[in-house]
């Protein structure tokens, strides 16, 4: 019961302080609305049919950047984080890479795949893969290395040895990848909708919009939007990642 109420409890410190600044005039009202006025305005666009357009081609991009991601990213880490030679030569690329902004890069993504779907989801895909590359690369590299010798001795094969023992130790570090690329996924796709409305805009598109018109009310009402999904994906990858890998550690 305790574990139920102290989320809650935070999530209401949150509001008496929007509350307080709201009221109080720190930031001008034009600029910020009180929570209430802004949970209305978040049930009248959920009433619009183009919302749940908007959420669809966010949840889109987001969700095919970072299945392509998944699949790309936990490949090579293994690959990667098997072989020591291979992980030495390829570690600094992969950590170069990573280090580069990727908004930085939004720019070159524009003039190779436009402004399209493609673009934003090629900006996930390149973004993500790095990120749970080195997280499964780090998860093969950690293995314990005393149930491969044991293993070894009792005559099981290279092949046996990564299905059985490499891969499933390696797995808590690769969907910590996973849960942290997709939270990273969403935040690129709003980002990318902003500057790139090419098709439909998206949520990202939405909020640039607003911002534009100057309906600051619509636009904290779809930054709630966009919260909630990324709390519910971060929320789903907790408990898939508790409910299948609840042997991490043992």
């Amino acid at each position: 019961m305790k574990n139920k109420v102290l989320p809650l409890v935070g999530v209401g410190i949150f509001l008496m302080v929007w509350y307080i600044i709201s009221l109080t005039h720190i930031i001008k009202p034009v600029f910020l609305d009180p929570p209430h006025t802004v949970f209305k305005a978040l049930l009248e666009i959920l009433l619009i049919s183009q919302t749940w357009g908007d959420i669809f081609a966010t949840l889109y991009r987001t969700v095919i950047g970072f299945s392509l991601a998944a699949l790309v990213g936990t490949a090579v880490g293994m690959l990667i984080g098997y072989s020591s030679a291979t992980r030495d030569t390829m570690e600094p690329l992969v950590d170069f890479l990573r280090s580069i902004p990727a908004t930085a890069l939004l720019p070159l993504f524009i003039i190779c795949f436009g402004i399209g779907d493609a673009g934003k989801i090629a900006l996930i895909v390149f973004t993500a893969t790095l990120i749970i590359t080195i997280y499964t690369m780090l998860g093969v590299k950690n293995c314990n290395k005393a149930r491969q010798r044991f293993a070894k001795t009792v005559g099981a094969s290279q092949m046996d040895i990564f299905k059985k023992i490499v891969f499933f130790e390696a797995l808590p570090s690769t969907f910590a990848g996973l849960r942290t690329s997709i939270s990273l996924a969403l935040i690129l796709v709003i980002v990318a909708e902003m500057i790139m409305m090419g098709g439909k805009a998206g949520l990202g598109g939405r909020i640039y919009l607003a911002r534009y018109g100057t309906d600051y009310t619509e636009m904290f009402a779809l930054i709630v939007v966009c919260g909630l999904i990324g709390y519910g994906l971060n929320r789903g990858f907790q408990t898939l990642g508790n409910k299948f890998i609840h042997w991490a550690g043992r």
